[in-house]
């Protein structure tokens, strides 16, 4: 996993995304098992995107509801209460 990687959201050990502490992704592997997409270079389209347009990405075109309140959970939530954190310090 890329070194400045802060965020990591899983689905078993080859489905990854990893973002900075700035919210923008630096690493994936195995998106195309998280959304509904035909592309055959998502995980390296996915680099550079904000949490917020992937969050939007999977309420959209996701395989399930579940991945995507998973997502909400787990990664874009803690993710921006740190970044406000962070700002006000």
């Amino acid at each position: 996993m890329a070194n400045n990687a802060k965020y990591r959201f899983s689905r078993g050990d080859e489905e990854y995304i990893a973002f900075d502490s700035n919210g923008y992704i630096v690493e994936a592997k195995g998106f195309g098992g998280l959304i509904w997409s035909s592309s055959t270079n998502l995980d390296k389209e996915l680099i550079g995107k904000h949490v917020d347009e992937l969050a939007g990405m999977l309420k959209k075109m996701g395989v399930s509801t579940s991945e995507y309140l998973k997502f909400e959970e787990t990664v874009r939530v803690p993710l921006l209460k740190e970044m406000l954190q962070n700002a006000n310090h």
